[in-house]
C-alpha cells in the first residue's frame, strides 16, 4: 500500500519535460544575439534598402569603468558612442560601376575616468567628449576588379593604416585603435569618430599583396567635427600588407607603414 502511494507522489514531484518541438527557455535570446544584425530585418525594410544599394547601420558602444584604488580619487564613469552610418552602392543607385559613398555621424557622451586617475592615456576608448559630429563622408572607387581603389573625402587615418585587427580588442585609448602618442604628435593622424579630409590610392597586384599611399589634412586647431577645410598641413603615408590568408577573417600578415609630415598649405 505504501509503495502504491509513493509512486504517484514521485511522479507529481518529477520535473515535467518540455515537448521536443517547444523552444527551450532563453532560446529566443540566443537567437537574437546570434542574429546578424541584432536589430533584425526591420520587417523587410532592410532588404528593400539593400536591394536599392543602401546599407544603413546603427550601432552603440559603451565603456563602464570605475577607479577603486589609487589615482587622484575614487570614481566611476560612463562613456558611450552612438553611430549612424549609410553605405550606398552607387552602381545600384545611379549606375556608376564600382563606386560607393559612405556617410556617418556620431554622438559621443559620458565622462572621462582619467580625470579621477590623473593618467596620461585615456582609459576609455569610447570617450570622445560630449558632442554630435559628422564623421565619415567619402567616395571610394574600385577599378580593374578591385586591383585599384581610389578614396577621397572625410575619413580617419586609422581606417587605412597604423592599425591592426588586435588593436580593437583593447579598452584603453593608448592602443585602440592607433597609438595615442602618434595622434598627439601628428594631429593629422586620426581614429574614428575623428576624421580629416584626405585621399588614398591602393593597389593590389596579387591576392596576397596590397600597396597604398595617401595624404590627410591636418587642422590647425584640431577641429574634427566640422565640414570646413581649415588651413592645414598635409600628412603623407604609405602602407604595404602581406595577406597570409586572403579568404579568412584575420588576414593581415604584416604591414610596413611609412609616413612623412610635409609643409604643404591647403
Amino acid at each position: 500500500m505504501a509503495v502504491a502511494l509513493l509512486v504517484p507522489i514521485l511522479c507529481a514531484l518529477a520535473p515535467a519535460r518540455a515537448p521536443a518541438d517547444e523552444p527551450q527557455p532563453g532560446a529566443w535570446l540566443k537567437r537574437w544575439i546570434a542574429e546578424e544584425p541584432m536589430a533584425g530585418n526591420w520587417f523587410g525594410g532592410r532588404d528593400v534598402l539593400q536591394g536599392c544599394g543602401v546599407n544603413p547601420t546603427i550601432s552603440y558602444a559603451t565603456d563602464l569603468q570605475a577607479s577603486v584604488s589609487g589615482g587622484l580619487r575614487r570614481g566611476e564613469a560612463y562613456a558611450g558612442q552612438l553611430t549612424v552610418e549609410i553605405d550606398a552602392n552607387m552602381e545600384k543607385l545611379v549606375g556608376l560601376t564600382g563606386l560607393r559613398f559612405d556617410v556617418s555621424g556620431a554622438w559621443s557622451s559620458g565622462t572621462d575616468l582619467s580625470l579621477d586617475i590623473g593618467n596620461t592615456f585615456t582609459v576609455a576608448q569610447y570617450f570622445e567628449g560630449r558632442q554630435v559630429r559628422l564623421a565619415n563622408m567619402y567616395f571610394e572607387q574600385s577599378l580593374f576588379d578591385g586591383r585599384l581603389s581610389l578614396k577621397t573625402g572625410r575619413f580617419s587615418t586609422g581606417a587605412e593604416s597604423l592599425t591592426s585587427p588586435i588593436d580593437f580588442s583593447f579598452v584603453n585609448e593608448a592602443l585602440n585603435p592607433i597609438l595615442l602618442a602618434v595622434q598627439v604628435n601628428v594631429p593629422g593622424v586620426t581614429a574614428d569618430p575623428n576624421v580629416t579630409w584626405g585621399g588614398r590610392v591602393a593597389v593590389r597586384p596579387t591576392p596576397v599583396l596590397s600597396l597604398s599611399a595617401g595624404s590627410h589634412s591636418q587642422p590647425a586647431h584640431r577641429q574634427w567635427h566640422g565640414v570646413r577645410h581649415h588651413q592645414c598641413r598635409g600628412l603623407l603615408r604609405g602602407r604595404r600588407d602581406r595577406l597570409i590568408n586572403p579568404g579568412g577573417v584575420s588576414s593581415v600578415g604584416n604591414a610596413v607603414v611609412l609616413g612623412a609630415q610635409v609643409g604643404i598649405e591647403f
